[in-house]
């Protein structure tokens, strides 16, 4: 399965974007992992934050899309001697990249 090439601005726009619409519709009791949200959630707090964090999700998601083709094209990827691997583990896996990244571990 080959990894997509993704290019760092059409990232962030998109990205901005599914924002930009989250404002507009009505405000969800559930976040986008399933989690209800408590009754005094401030929405505006989290605009604010992810506003700015929109940037470190896609420059990471770049960074994951440069190391998979790595660990892919060996017949048994070594996760545990590899620094950057684990440092890149322990900063978050991209929710476009985890099917993929847990099939490797788990083979």
């Amino acid at each position: 399965m080959g990894v997509m090439k993704l290019n760092f601005k059409i990232l962030k726009k998109f990205l901005q974007a599914h924002l930009d619409k989250k404002e507009c519709c009505p405000r969800s009791d559930v976040d986008e992992y399933g989690f209800k949200r408590g009754a005094n959630f401030d929405y505006v707090a989290y605009e604010t934050f992810m506003s700015e964090y929109i940037g470190v999700l896609a420059k990471r998601s770049k960074k994951w899309a440069a190391i998979l083709p790595l660990f892919t094209n060996k017949p048994n990827p070594s996760w545990n001697k590899s620094k950057k691997a684990k440092r890149y583990l322990r900063k978050g896996i991209p929710i476009t990249y985890r099917p993929q990244v847990c099939r490797m571990a788990c083979e």
